[in-house]
């Protein structure tokens, strides 16, 4: 028989020593055939839990003794010595399980932050604990771990603790005795602030802030078409003349402040960063803003990342696919061709060393191919050659426009008097239109299909070309166009302030236009149109296509045998010559045409008393 009892906070086994037989000997096994008793099965000896009371039970036959393994939050003793391994257990008497008992922490710590300005104070407070051992079931082999049964609250601080450790370490700023006084009786574990200094006002470190980007091409800006234009792969980089790139924000020294030691903190030298310029770009505002003087490329180079703006954008090759469509404010050189489908747009000049074929190049300035031009758009002056072109439209109605009006008030009193009267004006300008003035009514034709082209240009006067009415409903009509006419013409003259030119050798089936000179080195210009807002130069032959300019035209040869008709234009005071031209070329000065009417040499070209005359030559000059 075993006897259990409780002990306060320690756990003791005892046995009860009596009856027939003593605890020494309840292990061994009975003899069988002893006393008639059948022998005892082989069990091993357990110790269990229960109600914090420890049993012990002893092992029958070939059983094993208990054993007890000390655990976590305990301490167990046999034999009054501390078990700090598995230990067999021969008596129950001699054990002892011993809860564990944590007690509560309380305390802070002080110090002064990294730039001496706070001094802050850390509380924690860490709870005692209580254990108790728990109930484990009977078993050979028992690891006892004590469990939490309550907690032990902790002690407020000492609030003179804190203050004496303050005058220990020398703080003289103002101390925030309600602070200390509150965290201390809190028991709650946080970090305050109990004094404070004056940090120094921070310094501004000097700083250059770029505004434009140095990326070597813009992002292609997406429309909501399906289509993909596998040549655009963004615009250049590139800036106008005037934009700024940069500013410099100088550095800026800060005040200073004071320690919690009632020292003097002096503020960080500021930093310093230097914005430096190179070609293209202007320092003003006391170096403060750098504005680009010229169109072209910003860039950063050497190791002073010096600012500097490239006018010029050099393709060493073709442009094709792989460099995609090139559109540059500065001037543009490309070293070999321009091939099909692509687009050269510049603000500046453009020179294409190779040929261009099927492609497009649109420049601010002049452009010049030193190679063959075929199917292909080349325009000198951007939107303002289609100022040339209305211009040279808007000239002609103004000489026609009037004579139509004249001729329908001089045949209004006999048209009153036919059956027709009743159709009214309109359809007497019509009958004018048709019967005498074909010329006029092809001209507004064209100006009514340029104008459909304009209405997206930003130019506020090809915005307004683009609403004019040109409709001819009555004589009232017709004198409110010529007035538009006039005012149009005046200011088209004062927005063509600058003349650019273009270069190129052989030329076919292109279109070519220029605000300034048109020039042709080369043996042939077949089948081409060309617009200039000055005068074109052809040094070989020009055959088929058209020729548009307003001062001259000259060529060595104009027109060929047969085949296609060479259609020549130049203003009313303007002049063509040609050492050669052959009778399939039809002339017009202003409003007044001359077919050829068979091969001459060394002739030039005038307007006279409304006739065109032929003045004979010997050199060849525009």
């Amino acid at each position: 028989m075993v006897e259990m009892k409780r002990v306060s906070n320690v756990v003791r086994l005892t046995q009860r020593r009596g009856g027939a037989e003593s605890c020494a000997d309840e292990h061994l096994p009975m003899q069988a055939g002893e006393g008639g008793a059948e022998p005892d099965l082989d069990r091993d000896g357990t110790i269990a839990v229960s109600g914090g009371v420890i049993s012990h039970t002893k092992p029958a036959g070939k059983g094993k003794w208990p054993v007890i393994i000390p655990g976590r939050n305990v301490s167990v003793y046999y034999d009054n010595q501390l078990v700090t391994q598995p230990t067999v257990v021969f008596d129950g008497n001699l054990l002892q399980v011993v809860p564990a008992q944590k007690a509560p922490v309380s305390r802070f710590k002080v110090h002064v932050s990294e730039d001496r300005t706070e001094v802050v104070l850390s509380v924690r407070f860490v709870p005692g604990k209580i254990y108790r051992a728990p109930d484990c079931l009977p078993a050979q082999r028992l690891r006892i771990d004590g469990q939490a049964a309550g907690e032990i609250p902790p002690e407020p601080i000492d609030e003179g603790l804190v203050h004496a450790e303050l005058k220990r370490l020398g703080i003289k700023a103002p101390i925030m005795r309600k602070v200390i006084q509150a965290a201390c009786q809190g028991c709650a574990d946080q970090d305050v602030v109990i004094a404070r200094g004056k940090a120094p006002s921070p310094s501004q470190d000097g700083k250059v802030e770029y505004v434009c980007s140095f990326d070597e091409r813009l992002p292609v800006e997406n429309d909501d078409s399906e289509r993909i234009d596998y040549y655009n792969k963004g615009a250049i980089n590139c800036v106008q003349a005037g934009t700024v790139l940069a500013f410099w924000t100088p550095p800026v020294l800060g005040e200073p402040g004071l320690s919690v030691f009632g020292e003097v903190i002096e503020p960080r030298d500021p930093k310093n960063k230097v914005l430096k310029v190179g070609p293209g770009v202007q320092l003003i505002d006391n170096g403060r803003i750098a504005v680009a003087t010229i169109d072209g490329r910003p860039c950063l180079s050497g190791p002073d990342l010096r600012l500097s703006v490239i006018p010029l954008l050099e393709i060493n090759g073709d442009v094709d696919l792989t460099t995609g469509h090139i559109e540059f404010y500065g001037d543009v050189l490309v070293r070999g061709n321009v091939n099909e489908s692509l687009k050269v747009h510049a603000g500046g000049r453009v020179v294409v060393v190779g040929d261009v074929y099927q492609a497009e190049i649109v420049a601010n300035g002049n452009i010049a191919v030193h190679g063959k031009v075929i199917g292909s758009k080349i325009i000198a002056g951007s939107d303002q050659t289609r100022l040339v072109q209305i211009g040279s439209i808007l000239g002609r109605l103004i000489i026609q426009l009037p004579e139509l009006i004249q001729a329908g008030r001089q045949l209004e009193p006999y048209f009153e008097k036919t059956k027709s009267a009743a159709w009214g004006e309109e359809y007497l300008i019509r009958l004018l239109l048709e019967m005498k003035f074909a010329t006029l009514d092809k001209n507004l034709k064209t100006l009514e299909q340029l104008k459909g082209s304009l209405i997206d240009l930003g130019n506020p006067i090809l915005h307004r070309i683009a609403n004019l009415d040109c409709k001819l409903d009555s004589f009232r009509c017709i004198e409110e166009l010529y007035d538009e006419c006039l005012e149009l013409q005046e200011e088209i003259k004062a927005e063509l302030t600058s003349e650019v030119d273009v270069e190129i050798d052989y030329c076919q089936n292109s279109e070519i236009e220029a605000t300034g000179k048109i020039t042709a080195t080369g043996e042939l210009v077949y089948n081409s149109k060309l617009t200039a807002g000055d005068s074109i130069w052809i040094q070989g032959e020009c055959r088929g296509g058209s020729l548009n300019a307003q001062t001259g035209i000259a060529s060595h040869v104009l027109g060929c045998p047969g085949g296609t008709i060479t259609h020549v234009r130049v203003a009313a005071d303007g002049t063509v010559k040609a050492d050669l031209i052959h009778s399939n070329v039809n002339l017009q000065f202003g409003i007044y045409t001359y077919p050829v009417p068979y091969e001459m040499s060394q002739v030039a070209f005038t307007l006279q008393d409304e006739k065109i005359v032929a003045n004979y030559t010997r050199k060849l000059t525009v």
